[in-house]
């Protein structure tokens, strides 16, 4: 794995687990800027990560990140997918393995129905 790779990982690890406050975006979107919060982390504490080789570390951290802030209320479901950069479906079985509740509530049911409905009559 490249330096720089496992630095910006180690970065997403730190503020997942030290600075709930804080979110970080690296995921490149159109209608999204990219902020970057950089954190200088002790290469023994990098070197303890328990993700295995095989796997891209940053991503992996960034849906450690994304379920953290979801479960914790700090971002909604669909930042929390995109941060994630998954699909509804693949982030929906995640936060089901992980065992985090979903936020749904009636608010947020009559939103979907709203949107649903307005959809159907659009076509």
């Amino acid at each position: 794995m490249k330096t720089g790779s496992r630095r910006i990982a180690v970065l997403l690890y730190v503020l997942i687990f030290k600075n709930k406050k804080a979110f970080v975006s690296s995921m490149p979107d159109r209608r999204m800027t990219v902020k970057s919060i950089i954190i200088e982390v002790p290469e023994n504490i990098a070197a303890t990560l328990k993700i295995p080789s095989s796997k891209d570390v940053a991503n992996e951290l960034k849906k450690e990140l994304a379920l953290h802030l979801y479960e914790e209320g700090i971002l909604s479901f669909g930042n929390a997918m995109k941060l994630a950069e998954m699909g509804v479906v693949e982030f929906h079985l995640l936060l089901g393995e992980r065992k985090i509740p979903r936020h749904y509530g009636i608010d947020q049911y009559e939103e979907d129905i709203t949107t649903v409905e307005s959809r159907l009559k659009a076509v």
